[in-house]
């Protein structure tokens, strides 16, 4: 009884009335992230990887440095690279130097993949969700971001997903993806 009166007492209400809305819409956000990748045959393990190998590796890094959040294991993503590797999406090849290591490079089909589904979700999800946050709105929620962030969050995780990966990026000349515009971020998901 002493322990539930302790805890009621050190809840705060403002807190947990304004953390679970936010939990919420960055619930539905990433739904239609995956319903995004999910139309271009990407689950969320291989977009992972995909965001991983572009945004920190810029195309081409060794396949150890591709695990992290979801993929935590080395037989897992083996599962993610080979199916990468059957779609065409990614090469691989033996290092020269070490031949016990594995370097991991996305083609070019990954690349204009990855380039439009990115742009797809910054339309689709980020602009919407952040249209009416004026700069110091934009600016005060990229602080509590990083200050909510546990520490073993990667940090393409916090936003840095979401940026142009190159200035030589196509960002008009590709046709949307098919079904972007069927991500409704008001409707409820069912997972």
């Amino acid at each position: 009884m002493q322990r539930q009166r302790t805890i009621q007492s050190t809840l705060r209400l403002d807190p947990l009335s304004t953390v679970f809305p936010l939990v919420e819409a960055l619930r539905r956000m990433l739904v239609a992230v995956e319903v995004l990748w999910s139309a271009v045959g990407i689950n969320p393990s291989e977009a992972a990887v995909l965001e991983r190998l572009f945004i920190d590796y810029g195309g081409e890094a060794r396949s150890g440095d591709l695990l992290g959040h979801p993929i935590r294991s080395t037989p897992a993503l083996g599962k993610v690279l080979a199916n990468l590797e059957g779609k065409q999406l990614i090469t691989r090849r033996r290092d020269a130097d070490d031949g016990r290591v594995v370097i991991v490079v996305g083609t070019a089909e990954a690349r204009r993949l990855y380039d439009e589904t990115i742009e797809q979700i910054v339309t689709v999800v980020v602009e919407p969700s952040t249209a009416e946050l004026d700069d110091t709105d934009l600016a005060q929620l990229s602080r509590i971001t990083e200050k909510l962030t546990p520490p073993e969050v990667d940090a393409w995780t916090v936003g840095k997903a979401w940026a142009p990966t190159s200035p030589s990026s196509p960002t008009t000349s590709s046709p949307p993806l098919p079904k972007a515009s069927t991500v409704d971020l008001d409707k409820p998901s069912t997972g």
